[in-house]
């Protein structure tokens, strides 16, 4: 788990030789697929089609995010619907991650017993490692653990290196061939259209997050660091004190607005197994990932608004929790899956995504009047927060294993796209 929570902004218009290189994050901009020995490979098609409209999806961001003890390049992809209509809609935003063996990596961790962080590629240039708050940094360098030596002989490796270039699995192994069939179902020789819908691209600049000393919302850091023991992140009576505020007002919202406040121009919040910050406790999304047991814990009720204070008084505690075990586990793997980012809505506006949501308008609804004429527009894509949750495991071809053999290392280099899971908090209004 990554001990900070880690904030990414807009950082200006992303220049052109930049626009192309996938470990350079960016937020909107064209999707840069990946490739390997200058063969460039596609996820499936489906993924930038809206599963309710059927309508293209823009990218909102493609971020480099490698972990730490892994020899991949790892890359996420956020896609969105324009269609207003669609945002309650499953399917309407879509996630991937990416995986690049690389090579050099792989070959540095199975020659020394200790090792730092994996090195960050390349960055905009706008970005400074560090640590701790509060100073820049890019995806590439957050995590600084030391890792263990890996159970490889480097000459083998170096072996298995040389001959990547030539290993092939042949039409005569059958068993091996229909092993690949099952799982490379990426494949260059597919691809997909590069008339899709964008926004310019921009810069990402990351920093961790600090919040006001003294500042009562210090404790939504606190419920982010997890139960240790339990394995699930808990929020405990500590970390609900009363607050009272108007009737009808959401609290949620305002331990929301009033965190966000502290960082304003905030459009990415990332802590790979970290708690989210939710927008509401009131929707499908909220009763997934907060799990009660039973009956909802009046700690939690009390906290957001749901019962007062003499209700609560008579209530007995109980564990109430936030916790991803509800969220459907990986596919590939069986794995849990954990919470990596959410992203905020502002991002609709620092990409200006409400202009690209009208370009399209026809001419004969152009010339509607009145009510017609109002719900013809499409005011575009909007939500209250975007919640990332991937492979715990972060498996390639299901496993976590790394590759032994020639064969293996010739099969696990082909990049691979793997779908993850986005679940929309919505704007209340």
């Amino acid at each position: 788990m990554l001990d900070y929570v880690l904030l990414s902004y807009a950082d200006g218009a992303q220049e052109l030789a930049d626009a192309s290189d996938p470990y350079i994050s960016k937020l909107g901009g064209k999707p840069t697929w990946l490739s390997e020995k200058e063969n460039v490979h596609y996820p499936e098609k489906s993924i930038v089609l809206c599963d309710s409209c059927g309508e293209l999806l823009v990218l909102l961001f493609q971020l480099y995010a490698p972990l730490p003890d892994s020899p991949y390049d790892r890359f996420l992809y956020l896609w969105g619907c324009m269609q207003k209509s669609c945002m309650e809609s499953p399917g309407s935003f879509k996630v991937l991650r990416g995986h690049l063996l690389n090579i050099e990596y792989l070959e540095k961790l199975a020659k020394t017993k200790k090792t730092k962080k994996k090195p960050a590629k390349k960055s905009s240039g706008k970005q400074v490692v560090s640590k701790k708050p509060p100073a820049k940094i890019n995806f590439g360098s957050i995590w600084d653990n030391d890792t263990e030596e890996l159970d490889f002989n480097p000459t083998q490796l170096q072996s298995l290196k040389s001959s990547l270039a030539i290993v092939q699995p042949k039409s005569t192994e059958i068993g091996d061939l229909e092993l690949d069939i099952k799982y490379l179902k990426i494949s260059q020789n597919s691809s997909i259209s590069s008339d899709l819908p964008y926004v310019p691209g921009q810069y990402v600049y990351s920093e961790y997050e600090k919040l006001d000393a003294g500042c009562k919302l210090d404790e939504y850091n606190n419920a982010s660091s997890g139960d240790s023991e339990t394995g699930d992140e808990q929020w405990t009576a500590e970390q609900y004190e009363a607050t009272v505020l108007p009737s009808g007002i959401d609290t949620a919202l305002d331990n929301f607005m009033g965190i966000i406040s502290q960082n304003p121009e905030q459009v990415i919040r990332y802590q790979f197994g970290g708690t989210p910050l939710l927008y509401s406790t009131n929707d499908q999304v909220s009763s997934l990932l907060l799990t009660p047991g039973s009956s909802r814990d009046p700690l939690v009720e009390h906290r957001f608004g749901l019962i007062s204070d003499d209700e609560k008084d008579d209530e007995k505690s109980s564990n109430t929790k936030y916790s991803p075990k509800n969220v459907p586990r990986c596919p590939h793997c069986n794995g849990k899956r954990t919470f990596e980012l959410s992203v905020l809505p502002s991002i609709i506006h620092i990409l200006h995504l409400s202009n690209l949501a009208n370009s399209h308008r026809d001419v004969e609804s152009s010339k509607l009047r009145g009510k017609q004429f109002l719900e013809s527009i499409n005011d575009g894509m909007e939500f209250g927060t975007l919640l990332v949750f991937v492979c715990e495991n972060d498996c390639h071809f299901g496993t976590s294993c790394l590759p032994v053999s020639e064969r293996d290392l010739a099969r696990f280099s082909v990049p691979q796209y793997y779908q993850e899971i986005v679940y929309t908090q919505l704007e209340s209004h």
